[in-house]
C-alpha cells in the first residue's frame, strides 16, 4: 500500500521546485491536476490549493481492468494542519468528478474505481466509504501485505 502521504509531500516539493507543472482542473477553479506516468500508466494527482499552498490531493491511477472496464485506483492525503474539515472527501469527490467528465467527451461510458484501505485507518475507512461506497472487501494489499478493506464501484461516466 503506497501511502498517499509521501506522494502530498513530494508533490508540494516538485511544485515549490518548480520541477512540475500543474494545470487548473477543467470543473472545479480551486482544484488543480498534474498528469505523468510514472509506472507506464496515466496517473493524475488533483491538489486542492488553498492560499498558494497545497493542502491536500487525490491520485487517480490507472490500474488492471476490471471485466474489460478502466479502473482506476484512489489513494487521498491531507496536511496534518488540515485535516477535519473535509478536505480529503472533497478532493476525491472532485477527481472523480474530472475524471468521469474528461472520459465521457472521449466515448468512455463507465469506469471503476477503487480504493483499498488499511483496515486499522478508521478516517481513512469512513472516507472511502462515503466516495466510492461499494461492497467491503477484506484483503491483503498485495504490495505490504498489510491487512486492507477494498472498495470498488462501477460509475456510469453519463451520470
Amino acid at each position: 500500500m503506497t501511502d498517499p502521504m509521501d506522494a502530498l509531500i513530494d508533490f508540494r516539493r516538485a511544485i515549490a521546485q518548480r520541477e512540475i507543472r500543474v494545470q487548473p482542473a477543467d470543473f472545479h477553479p480551486d482544484i488543480f491536476v498534474h498528469v505523468d506516468q510514472p509506472a507506464g500508466a496515466p496517473r493524475y494527482t488533483y491538489a486542492l490549493v488553498e492560499d498558494g499552498e497545497v493542502t491536500a490531493v487525490a491520485l487517480l491511477a490507472l490500474t488492471e481492468p476490471i471485466e474489460g472496464v478502466p479502473t482506476f485506483q484512489l489513494g487521498y492525503a491531507v496536511m496534518e494542519s488540515r485535516r477535519g474539515s473535509g478536505r480529503a472527501q472533497r478532493i476525491a469527490m472532485a477527481a472523480i468528478n474530472e475524471i468521469c467528465r474528461g472520459l465521457r467527451r472521449n466515448g468512455i461510458p463507465e469506469l471503476y474505481f477503487e480504493a483499498v484501505v488499511d483496515r486499522e485507518n478508521m478516517v481513512s475507512l469512513h472516507i472511502a466509504e462515503k466516495v466510492i461506497g461499494g461492497p467491503r472487501t477484506e484483503c491483503l494489499d498485495h504490495d505490504s501485505g498489510v491487512p486492507a478493506i477494498q472498495f470498488q464501484r462501477l460509475v456510469d461516466s453519463n451520470a
